[in-house]
């Protein structure tokens, strides 16, 4: 019987040492050697949130069920495998129609135990309820700093962010010239298209080189994939972005479900804060900018 172990864990789940990834290690070894069980392998989804069924290493376990590679799954609890109770209930059953086990440790759930399947729905249920409860607070909690103008989650080109505060940010000075470049050469006549080609062969940097070189400067890995050529579209959402001005304008997107799809919020349902911080445009040519765009 081959035995392996599913370990999740995901900013929804704290940062506490009970459910770190090294707990859960832990606890399923334990209970793996005193039932005489050995684990032959792990399937680790670090960072990727239980309601979302499509992870890496969680896809690469159900294709390893399907091929007849797996017997039995360990995990410490049922919501390591998720906590999208419908989805979960539904792997169950699956794993049960095919002759697997799985067994949740903390749960005292088995597969191969009638009774404690009587309660795997309140405990899926129950898990749900928990991710939903965490992902309402953390929208509320958005909101009201929103509402205040404090949350600055990322700034654009031309800016980095303080490091002591992170709701503050600075203009980089040097990239506030290629900033200035932009909306000059725009109101004096020159498309998006010869813009970005003007700055593409004069070699400025991009906004994905920029990111990339700050990350690295931190010592962080960076996956950004880098681009030396200037996108058109990059252009255009330097030319319309307020944020030059001074203004942080908040509440654009919203979610309508956990980890769905953002959706654009209606412009009268925008939070505008004027004199935010400092402006690299200023608003005479900001506005001659938005009428050469009309």
């Amino acid at each position: 019987m081959r035995t392996v172990a599913y370990l999740r864990l995901s900013i929804e789940d704290g940062d506490g040492e009970s459910s770190s990834i090294s707990n859960q290690r832990r606890i399923v070894n334990e209970y793996a050697k005193s039932h005489g069980l050995h684990i032959e392998e792990e399937f680790i989804d670090d960072g990727f949130s239980g309601f979302i069924m499509n992870r890496p290493s969680f896809d690469r376990l159900k294709r390893a069920l399907n091929n007849n590679e797996i017997d039995t799954i360990i995990v410490k609890d049922l919501s390591r495998i998720g906590r999208h109770n419908a989805k979960v209930q539904l792997f169950l059953e699956n794993i049960e129609e095919v002759g697997k086990r799985v067994i949740s440790i903390n749960d005292n759930y088995d597969t191969l135990n009638e009774q404690s399947k009587d309660t795997a729905g309140i405990i899926t249920w129950a898990n749900e309820k928990y991710v939903r409860d965490t992902s309402k607070k953390i929208r509320n909690s958005l909101a009201a700093l929103q509402k205040e103008g404090k949350l600055l989650s990322n700034v654009p080109y031309g800016y980095y962010k303080d490091e002591i505060d992170k709701n503050k940010c600075h203009v980089d000075k040097v990239l506030a010239k290629y900033i200035r470049d932009i909306f000059d050469m725009y109101i004096n006549g020159m498309g998006v298209k010869e813009i970005a080609r003007y700055l593409s062969d004069n070699n400025i940097p991009t906004p994905t080189m920029v990111k990339k070189q700050r990350a690295e400067a931190k010592g962080k890995t960076s996956r950004i994939k880098v681009s030396g050529i200037w996108d058109v579209s990059v252009i255009i959402k330097i030319l319309k972005n307020e944020f030059y001005i001074g203004t942080l304008v908040l509440n654009k997107t919203k979610s309508r479900s956990i980890n769905g799809k953002k959706v654009s919020v209606p412009e009268e349902e925008h939070l505008k804060f004027e004199n935010h911080h400092e402006p690299i445009i200023d608003i005479h040519t900001f506005r001659l900018a938005q009428e050469v765009r009309q």
